[in-house]
């Protein structure tokens, strides 16, 4: 059985099939994305298959009736291993199929917006409403760390704020924030 331990014995891998692995594409993108911004962190991403995420998610303590009804945990980041961010297969799966087709729609577009919002976790940021915002504006340059054109890049962009602000539980959404201008606007 896996747990969140195993993720630095998983194979480095550049495709996410279904098997359990370490995205090294996902994470050299994220990185490139980071060091842009002027805060390069080098961070592993843990891909896991449908067999190994319930108990990988146990071992780190979720998945035991934490989340709320109709919540259902699509990555995390802890501080028992700060240099791993683990991601469900859904995550992983919706990711691999957006860098394969290069083909924007929500499911993908907010998969990005995961894999980032656990990023800002891992650089610090403890509140969720503020690690989805800064998720969100960080899905433009992860796009175009992974070869995206600009107009592609903005549209998963629109694609992960529409999404994750129409489907923030409580407590994930700051509308007076997270705006443009707003104290968390990157672009400030």
């Amino acid at each position: 059985m896996k747990t969140y331990r195993s993720a630095p014995l998983l194979a480095s891998q550049a495709r996410y099939t279904g098997a359990s692995i370490k995205h090294v594409r996902l994470t050299k993108a994220v990185y490139a994305t980071m060091k842009s911004l002027g805060v390069p962190r080098l961070l592993a991403f843990a891909c896991w298959s449908e067999h190994d995420w319930p108990s990988v998610l146990a071992s780190a303590g979720g998945g035991r009736g934490s989340d709320e009804p109709g919540v259902v945990t699509l990555a995390f980041w802890f501080s028992g291993q700060p240099r791993w961010l683990h991601l469900s297969p859904t995550t992983c799966t919706n990711v691999q199929a957006l860098i394969d087709s290069r083909v924007p729609n929500s499911p993908r577009a907010v998969a990005l917006a995961t894999v980032l919002h656990e990023t800002t976790h891992a650089y610090g940021v403890s509140n969720e409403a503020r690690a989805n915002c800064y998720g969100v504006q960080l899905v433009y340059p992860l796009a175009r760390a992974l070869a995206f054109s600009a107009g592609r890049a903005a549209r998963l962009e629109d694609l992960a704020l529409r999404a994750t602000r129409s489907s923030a539980p409580p407590g994930y959404w700051d509308p007076a924030r997270c705006k443009a201008g707003g104290a968390w606007d990157l672009s400030r």
